[in-house]
Formats: structure tokens, sequence, C-alpha cells
């Protein structure tokens, strides 16, 4: 959503307009539905954008082919960090934390063929002895020594191959049962199960999980 403020256009990304509000599926669970979401368009984009530089080459048509790229290992990254847990802060959503985003009480049990599935995933597409989150990261997440010069390959046809039937899964397995909201307040773990969490999260002073 675009908006002009002060004569500057601000581009507002709003999760509670997520892609899929247009359809009939249930608007819930919005940061992980907007991942998805993301992830399959930037995939069902990818192509229009390389083809558009091969027939028009420009530094425009090329940047548009990079950040198509970018947006797909952007989200696939949140998503393997998802499913297999690479949570650091309590704030992290990850799959082994359902008291996060689902609004029922889930057995983990129900989660460990996604997880074992996603982990596949994130071995089979790292390199030089890190996994493809970590790769990513190195990558993406902000500027690093590994990004030097030199092309570096990216298999997004395998990787979104491999990890779209996990997605579809989780959507069909919990989509009934996604938290509706960033902020629902549901009652948080029994204290027996909460040994890992000291205090409570906030922007300003953030808790570690490890």
């Amino acid at each position: 959503m675009c908006t002009s403020v002060h004569g500057k256009i601000v581009l507002a990304l709003d999760l509670e307009l997520c892609l899929r509000q247009s359809t009939e599926m249930p608007n819930r669970s919005l940061t992980l539905l907007y991942e998805i979401d993301m992830l399959r368009h930037c995939k069902r984009t990818l192509n229009g954008k390389r083809k558009a530089h091969d027939e028009q080459p420009s530094d425009e048509t090329k940047a548009e082919f990079y950040l198509c790229i970018e947006g797909f290992l952007l989200h696939m990254r949140n998503l393997l960090g998802f499913f297999t847990n690479q949570g650091t802060w309590v704030s992290d959503l990850i799959i082994n934390r359902p008291d996060r985003w689902a609004i029922e009480d889930v057995d983990l049990a129900k989660c460990q063929g996604l997880i074992n599935s996603a982990e596949a995933v994130n071995k089979k597409y790292g390199e030089h002895g890190k996994d493809c989150y970590k790769n990513i990261s190195q990558h993406i997440q902000h500027c690093t020594t590994f990004r030097g010069p030199g092309a570096r390959w990216w298999n997004i046809e395998g990787m979104f191959a491999d990890l779209d039937p996990i997605l579809q899964e989780f959507e069909h397995r919990f989509g009934g049962i996604l938290a509706e909201s960033r902020d629902v307040e549901k009652p948080g773990p029994k204290a027996k199960e909460d040994f890992s969490l000291v205090g409570t999260d906030s922007p300003t002073d953030p808790k570690r999980l490890f």
C-alpha cells in the first residue's frame, strides 16, 4: 500500500493486507502466510524478470531480476528458519513453539515430519560445510566478506520444488488453527516446558532463547 507523506512516497508493508486476503482462505497467522505467499510470488515471477532482461538488457531490468532472486532467497531463509527451529530470540517464530503461532494446543509429534523434511532441504542445498539457511544468511542477511566478486549460483527451481510441498502440508494440517493475529494473547507454555525462557520479550529488552 502506497501513501504520500509530505510529498514523499511511503510504502507500507501491511501484513494485514496479506496476498491471500482476496481469496476465500482465512486471513490468519499473517507473518507466516505472508512469507509463504511472497516466496511463491517471487518464484512465479522470476522467469518473467529473467525474460525481460534477456529481451531488453539494461541496468533496470537486471536490477529487477536480481531483486526477485534476493526476494526469493530472503523468504526461503525465513521459512527454513521457522521449520528448522532457527530461533535465537523469544520473539522468533519457530515451529517448535506453537504457542506463538497456533490458537489451539499442538502435539509437537505432528510437527516432526515437517521438521525432518525441512532439515533435509536445508542440508541438500547447503554448500561449503554450511546449510542453506546459513548460506543465504551470509549473502543476504547483511554485508559480509562472502559477498565478494564472482557469481553465486542458487538452485531456485530445486529449492522451491522441495520446500513447497512442506508448506502445503503445513497449511493443510494446521491452517484451521493458525493464530489470527501476531498480537493474539495466549497463555504461555506450562512451567515445566518453559525451561529455556527467562523473563519476557520486548522491543527494548529482548530475551535470548539460548
